[in-house]
């Protein structure tokens, strides 16, 4: 990451009075940037898919299972009320500007709402393709479920299953490896393209924000 940054420096330097497009290097960094981020997004899904069915194939009974699922719910309402309850925390510190409304083009009325909830899939393949986490979560979960009920009929199934997911593991550990050498590239084309000082107010941002994190962590 520190070579990163000392060679993007070092590129917005060198390449002061020359466009970033026309560089052969920073290209270079941006091609080997967007492999590495499109690749990590090519296995998300699967990944998702195939770890969540496997280890609800994995309970051993319908009791592991209910608790499973009471845990999720539970951890998942907790952080929800933790979410707003920071929100409006924060929320109270900042000064916000009256909103005038008479610009508004249109009044806001009940039929202007959209009320169908599309917290549910009604087409998975639609969902995988505009990328609807929500709706592959509820799929693999409902997948796993059924599988997980009669798996000691379709051992195949399961098999196939365990087998997927063992290659898109080790899929992850392949793209993972480029890391140190994408994070490099990153860096280093940010810098080279942004320059420094356009960088260190957004730098010291995200330390700050880092900082209060940790000790709210403690």
């Amino acid at each position: 990451m520190i070579l990163g940054i000392i060679a993007g420096i070092f590129l917005n330097v060198f390449t002061y009075d020359v466009s970033a497009d026309d560089s052969i290097v920073i290209n270079l960094f941006s091609v080997v940037s967007d492999l590495f981020i499109s690749a990590l997004k090519l296995v998300i899904i699967p990944l998702i898919f195939f770890s969540i069915v496997c280890g609800i194939i994995s309970l051993s009974d319908d009791v592991s299972l209910s608790r499973l699922g009471i845990k999720t719910l539970s951890l998942y309402l907790l952080t929800t009320v933790i979410a707003i309850s920071l929100g409006l925390l924060f929320s109270s510190f900042i000064d916000y500007e009256p909103i005038l409304l008479s610009n508004l083009e249109s009044d806001v009325s009940i039929d202007n709402i959209e009320t169908e909830s599309n917290f549910f899939p009604t087409n998975i393949f639609k969902s995988l393709s505009n990328g609807n986490i929500i709706h592959l979560l509820i799929f693999s979960v409902l997948i796993g479920i059924a599988a997980s009920k009669v798996k000691d009929k379709v051992k195949t199934f399961v098999n196939y299953f365990h087998e997927f997911n063992a290659v898109i593991n080790e899929l992850v550990k392949i793209i993972i490896s480029f890391t140190p050498i994408a994070v490099f590239c990153i860096l280093s084309k940010t810098f080279a393209t942004q320059g420094l000082e356009t960088l260190t107010p957004l730098m010291g941002y995200f330390l700050r924000s880092f900082l209060y994190c940790y000790f709210i962590s403690l």
